[in-house]
């Protein structure tokens, strides 16, 4: 297996990245800025000028397209593959996250409300939803940022709840009516 580590440097701060093979299992925000962080030998920041496109694996390659795209406000066009490790309910959770389309917000409530409905005989609530989608170990891909509380309200999130404003706001949802 191999398995390799990148950086990204996004509005947000810096993202870690990290893959196994050509899947992506890990995107994390980070609250590190670019101007204070020297980046390790072995891990490629790979938006910086020294990364030059035609260097990038093929699967890097797209999932730096992905990134770029969304952080100038647009619906990437490309898939990535994903492969997150976690418990069987978990990736269900996450399945359900990456149905959720750009620009459109869902409950952790509605969320349980579809697992139910797909397997009658594994009842879930909306806690243990929230649960699973707190442990989601791709960030911004797997888009938990677009769960929110019942009744508008904004929730944990990992990398707190001014960057996930920040992530809902790039996709152009209104945030103005959401309690904190």
């Amino acid at each position: 297996m191999d398995i390799r580590q990148y950086t990204y440097i996004s509005p947000l701060g810096i993202l870690d990245i990290k893959t196994e093979d050509t899947a992506l299992t890990e995107l994390r925000i980070t609250n590190r800025c670019a101007d204070n962080t020297s980046f390790p030998a072995d891990v490629l920041c790979i938006n910086t000028p020294q990364a030059q496109e035609n260097n990038l694996l093929p699967h890097i390659a797209i999932i730096k397209t992905w990134l770029d795209e969304y952080f100038s406000g647009k619906e990437p066009s490309v898939a990535v593959e994903l492969n997150p490790h976690g418990t069987e309910f978990q990736l269900r959770v996450w399945k359900n996250l990456c149905g959720i389309p750009y620009g459109t917000t869902t409950t952790y409530g509605e969320i349980a409300e579809r697992l139910n409905s797909q397997s009658p005989s594994r009842r879930t609530s909306a806690r243990a939803v929230g649960q699973a989608v707190g442990r989601n170990p791709i960030g911004i891909i797997i888009p938990c940022h677009r769960v929110i509380g019942s009744s508008n309200k904004l929730t944990g999130f990992n990398a707190g709840l001014d960057a996930k404003v920040s992530l809902l706001k790039m996709e152009n949802i209104d945030t103005s009516l959401m309690r904190r």
